[in-house]
């Protein structure tokens, strides 16, 4: 248009040569393709972590299942309800995390979550006053705060694990416990790589 009326009115004529039309075209597709390539890497990632968290969901339940079956008296049934119920909390909360752009569903307050959980983690946070203090930043956000329920209950699932030395009357062996451990952190490690797309921002904009 700016061109059009300094063309017309002004008797201003600006011209662009067949090699800047050129130019113009390589550099666009340029962007075009990377911004393409970068979505299709992000995705196939994004793919690939969720892929490792619920592959890891399963080998936990397997292994405390397997690990744990000599047990068969109360305190067994107990803690094996104890430590399944928090695999799926905590694969519950990263969900949450994933959906908290389309729902606004804080992990704090799923309906799933038990009451003394809830406590624990709201008392954690940095959006309370007394807590801000501690903070790394200044001012902390939801979607961050959300962010950090999954840490909390993964390192509530390893004290868990951990239990059993005195819960199991027939304990696991140092390679069993060391197995459920290791999932956890690989389940934590693909979490991490989810929650850093959310904080990559894209090479190119426009």
């Amino acid at each position: 248009i700016v061109l059009q009326y300094f063309k017309e009115y002004r008797d201003f004529h600006i011209e662009v040569t067949e090699q800047g039309h050129t130019f113009l075209t390589l550099i666009v597709a340029f962007l075009l393709v990377s911004r393409a390539n970068t979505s299709m890497n992000r995705f196939n990632q994004n793919r690939g972590f969720l892929s490792m968290i619920f592959c890891k969901t399963r080998e936990l339940v397997h292994g405390v299942v397997i690990f744990s079956s000599e047990n068969i008296n109360q305190s067994g049934k107990e803690w094996r309800h104890e430590v399944l119920y928090l695999i799926m909390l905590l694969l519950r909360s990263v969900m949450c995390t994933i959906d908290y752009e389309s729902t606004g569903e804080v992990a704090w307050n799923l309906p799933e979550m038990d009451e003394s959980t809830k406590r624990m983690l709201r008392k954690n946070l940095y959006l309370n006053e007394d807590n801000r203090q501690f903070s790394l930043q200044k001012h902390t956000t939801e979607r961050e705060e959300n962010m950090r329920v999954p840490i909390r209950l993964a390192f509530k699932l390893r004290q868990a694990i951990m239990s059993q030395r005195t819960a199991l009357s027939k304990p696991f062996t140092p390679f069993e416990e060391l197995k459920l451990l290791t999932s956890v952190d690989q389940f934590m490690v693909a979490f991490y790589g989810q929650a850093k797309q959310y904080y990559v921002l894209f090479l190119f904009f426009f």
